[in-house]
């Protein structure tokens, strides 16, 4: 068995698409180690002989692991054949799901590394949905509210503009709007479908360094935005108004912006079913 380092372990991932499936796969399943224990980097689009040969001799300068994703089986061979040769340690990301659902449906795959990425009505709604939820960021398009699959609200630095682009990523329409105590909420978002709207909170001190990092990086002031106490109050107000409204909570307090995502999505069909 390897022995810890303290330089992290390089992980080379091989992709004949975007390879932003792998790098999820496996970003995910570095969250069991410590922190900093491996680094990724990729070589995506390897689906042609002269992208694979540009591939090949990157490996044979590589050091580390080397994971590959791609549905070619010769191309897989030449990969392993040259980590053999180079003694780095390889595994087929996406072999081993293959053959297990060929063994147990009994259905044959039809190879093509591009269909994952396909012109069809899904993708085009997927981007419609993108270009709604950017059109629609921090309280901007207030008029088209209404269209909105999903609404998130929230105070300042809730992480309601990145979790509203993994949700358009999913094909919703995203809008987010900020709260502000010591402002009148938009009548807009006071008149749109409750169960669209979900409002996100987190814990006080984990806002207030999230405040701090933007008031390091870009605001350049203060004025009580980081203020403990004054976090506090704005957050239970939200949390009142919710209620009120008939908003869902969210609470996203130590989690990713794709577990927020997710948890959302879950929120909105509960809701969906239930009007």
């Amino acid at each position: 068995m390897p022995q810890p380092s303290s330089e992290p372990i390089p992980v080379t991932l091989v992709s004949d698409a975007t390879g932003s499936l792998g790098q999820h796969v496996l970003q995910t399943i570095f969250t069991q180690f410590a922190t900093g224990v491996f680094s990724l980097q990729v070589i995506n689009f390897v689906d042609s002989e002269t992208h694979l040969k540009s591939c090949l001799e990157q490996l044979r300068h590589t050091q580390g692991l080397v994971i590959h994703a791609t549905v070619y089986e010769s191309f897989k061979r030449r990969i392993e054949k040259v980590c053999q040769e180079q003694g780095l340690a390889v595994y087929d990301l996406t072999g081993p799901i293959v053959e297990f659902l060929v063994r147990a449906s009994g259905q044959r795959p039809e190879v093509s590394h591009g269909r994952l990425h396909e012109l069809t009505t899904d993708y085009f709604n997927r981007v419609a949905a993108i270009e709604y939820t950017i059109a629609h960021d921090d309280g901007v398009g207030l008029k088209t509210l209404y269209q909105a699959d999903a609404v998130l609200t929230g105070v300042s630095r809730t992480t309601k503009t990145p979790t509203s682009m993994v949700l358009a990523m999913h094909g919703l329409c995203t809008a987010n709007v900020p709260l502000v105590p010591e402002l009148e909420s938009p009548q807009e978002l006071l008149e749109v479908n409750p169960s669209k709207v979900i409002c996100l909170t987190l814990d006080s001190a984990q806002l207030a360094a999230f405040r701090q990092v933007r008031v390091e990086q870009q605001l350049g002031f203060d004025g009580g935005y980081t203020d403990r106490e004054h976090i506090q109050k704005e957050l239970e107000w939200t949390r009142r108004l919710s209620r009120k409204r008939g908003w869902a909570l969210l609470d996203v307090t130590g989690r990713a912006v794709e577990e927020t995502a997710a948890r959302a999505l879950h929120l909105l069909q509960i809701r969906k079913s239930d009007t």
